[in-house]
């Protein structure tokens, strides 16, 4: 922090906060679901666990939703001391996790937890359907207003809709001026005929045929 920014910072009787600050309360503030997640809440405990169980000094663990708090046995035996690790990749689930209210800041456990459940988490997601936007590769999956279960959804990088690929029953029609998909339109009827007017900007689309 700058010289001016911390005389500010005292002028005012309140501190600055960082970029880095602000970016992390916002992470901490997305709503999470599991429900609208690619993992599951019991299979993201059951990774945790299984994990946990490979270092013999973790004792104990609470979940609360995507939070798990970790009880650790001291080096002596006689202590305990306790640390979170928070799963809330604004409000996304990737595997990725952050070290929070961490009473030991000397030892490794934390950290060599994380990145297991990290190696972990990332051979289960290889097993899961992985959206991907055609228009701007962006992953959908992790974005989020993303719904593996809805017909369409948006791509938050470019905008794009898209069909979700489990619903694709049917060839996809884009709009020729505003892009937007065609068969999801009121007015839509079906493929077999020569056009369709775009109910959103009123553009005729020629229905040519296809393979």
């Amino acid at each position: 922090m700058g010289f001016f920014r911390k005389v500010m910072s005292t002028l005012t009787l309140g501190i600055v906060p960082d970029d880095e600050y602000i970016e992390e309360k916002k992470r901490q503030q997305c709503p999470f679901d599991f429900n609208r997640q690619i993992i599951s809440e019991s299979e993201f405990r059951n990774i945790v666990e299984t994990e946990s169980k490979k270092i013999k000094r973790i004792t104990a663990i609470e979940f609360d939703n995507c939070k798990a708090k970790f009880t650790v046995k001291s080096t002596s035996g006689i202590s305990e001391w306790t640390f979170i690790l928070d799963f809330n990749d604004f409000g996304k689930f990737t595997g990725e996790s952050w070290i929070t209210n961490r009473d030991n800041y000397d030892s490794s456990i934390p950290k060599v937890l994380q990145n297991n459940l990290l190696e972990s988490f990332n051979q289960y997601l290889c097993t899961k359907d992985i959206f991907v936007c055609p228009n701007c590769d962006a992953s959908l999956s992790f974005q989020m207003n993303f719904d593996a279960d809805r017909r369409v959804n948006v791509c938050d990088k470019c905008k794009c809709e898209l069909l979700n690929p489990k619903c694709n029953d049917e060839y996809i029609w884009h709009c020729i001026k505003c892009g937007t998909i065609l068969n999801n339109q009121p007015n839509w009827i079906g493929e077999n005929r020569d056009f369709h007017v775009c109910s959103n900007c009123d553009t005729i689309n020629t229905l040519d045929k296809h393979d």
